[in-house]
């Protein structure tokens, strides 16, 4: 869906909103002060919940995000741990084998 597409589903969405609240409010009613404030404070309620909805979808993603890079991390170490011992344990067979300590490793008896 293009940003023009979005714009006009926008704009038919509003204009039909406009539409529902000319039949439940008629105009008479609407110049009233105090009719104009509940309306006011209803879109602010309206456009704060959606502020909300917003911001926790971004956590949401980001603690996925987060999540994964976690969980990449900790495979990443887990593999070298692997890599680690076995290097050790080559270590410690070439020792047994030949009696002395390979290059780079100092292992006593």
């Amino acid at each position: 869906m293009t940003l023009e597409d979005r714009v006009t589903l926008l704009e038919a969405t509003v204009s039909e909103w406009e539409t529902r609240r000319r039949k439940l409010i008629p105009i008479e009613l609407e110049r009233k002060e105090d009719v104009q404030a509940v309306m006011r404070d209803c879109l602010q309620n309206y456009a704060a919940k959606m502020q909300d909805f917003a911001r926790q979808r971004t956590l949401d993603a980001a603690t996925t995000e987060q999540n994964r890079l976690r969980q990449e991390a900790a495979q990443r170490l887990e593999q070298k741990q692997k890599e680690d011992m076995a290097e050790l344990l080559a270590a410690i067979d070439f020792y047994e084998k030949n009696g002395y300590s390979p290059p780079g490793y100092d292992i006593s008896g």
